[in-house]
Formats: C-alpha cells, sequence, structure tokens
C-alpha cells in the first residue's frame, strides 16, 4: 500500500479523468438503456393495439358471418318447411279424394273412346297409382324437396365464403 500513494500522487489527475470518462460512460450506456427500454414498450404498446384491432375485426366478420348463416339457415328452414307442407297437403287432397294422382298419358292411336272394349279394361279413366305407390310418390317427392333445400343452403354458405374471401 505505501508504493500505492506515490503512484496515485503521481497520476491522479490522469486516474480522475479515466474514471470521470467511465462514470460518463456508464451513465450514458444506462440512459440509453431506458431509452432503448422505452422505444421498446411503444412498440410493444403498437403491436397490442394493432393486435386488438385485428382481433376485434376478426370478432366483427365472424359474428356477421355467424349472423349470415342463421339468415340462410332460417330462409332454408322455411323453405323446407313449405315444401313439406305442401307435400302433406297434396297427400292428404289425394287420400281425401279431392285430387287425383294419376299418370301422365296420352292414350294410343288405336285406343277410341267410346269403342268397344276389351273386357276387363277401362279406357274411360286415366291409369292410378296404388296406394303404396302414391305414397312412394309422395316420399320421394318431400325427399327430393329436402336434398333441394340442403344443397341450395350449402350453395348459398360456400357463395358467401368464397365472397367472403375475395374481399
Amino acid at each position: 500500500m505505501p508504493a500505492l500513494i506515490p503512484f496515485l500522487a503521481k497520476y491522479w489527475k490522469p486516474l480522475a479523468c479515466l474514471l470521470l470518462a467511465a462514470g460518463i460512460f456508464f451513465a450514458g450506456w444506462k440512459a440509453q438503456g431506458w431509452r432503448y427500454e422505452a422505444r421498446l414498450a411503444a412498440m410493444d404498446a403498437a403491436q397490442a393495439d394493432a393486435h386488438a384491432e385485428a382481433q376485434k375485426l376478426a370478432l366483427r366478420r365472424l359474428v356477421a358471418e355467424q349472423a349470415r348463416y342463421a339468415d340462410i339457415d332460417n330462409a332454408k328452414t322455411k323453405e323446407l318447411t313449405d315444401a313439406r307442407t305442401e307435400v302433406d297437403r297434396l297427400r292428404n287432397d289425394v287420400a281425401a279424394g279431392r285430387r287425383r294422382l294419376q299418370y301422365a298419358t296420352r292414350p294410343a292411336d288405336h285406343c277410341q273412346p267410346g269403342a268397344a272394349a276389351a273386357a276387363g279394361l277401362d279406357h274411360a279413366r286415366p291409369a292410378e297409382l296404388t296406394a303404396d305407390a302414391r305414397q312412394a310418390y309422395f316420399d320421394l317427392r318431400a325427399g327430393i324437396a329436402e336434398r333441394e333445400t340442403m344443397l341450395s343452403a350449402c350453395q348459398a354458405i360456400l357463395r358467401g365464403r368464397t365472397q367472403h374471401e375475395a374481399e
């Protein structure tokens, strides 16, 4: 330690300058760190705001899409209910005798109304379906209406998705 005192007495000014420069350097380093942290915090806040806006936009789009799907579903459910009601009404009318379900045919060239008919053939009345065939016809008609409604609902949803993706 006694050898250090003459060294310090001789070089105290350069050592003081060195310590002062080191202090200024570390103070600048610390201030720069604060500025950098503040800039990072501002960037994080901006990114969080952008992320929140993107989430709000996605939520608005999702709600709009779900509302559109609900509208399509309601419209197609009404169409299906109307089609089923119509089929049931026709079925009831045929069962009650208010309507007849028959083949759409034209008489053959050799069949003349009023001509002598062969035994067992009735040329005056058009051919009708049996009760089982009528039931099958109405079941098929109801199934076709259901499938057409389902298909049109799917097409409406897909049309909406392709329009949404094009935006």
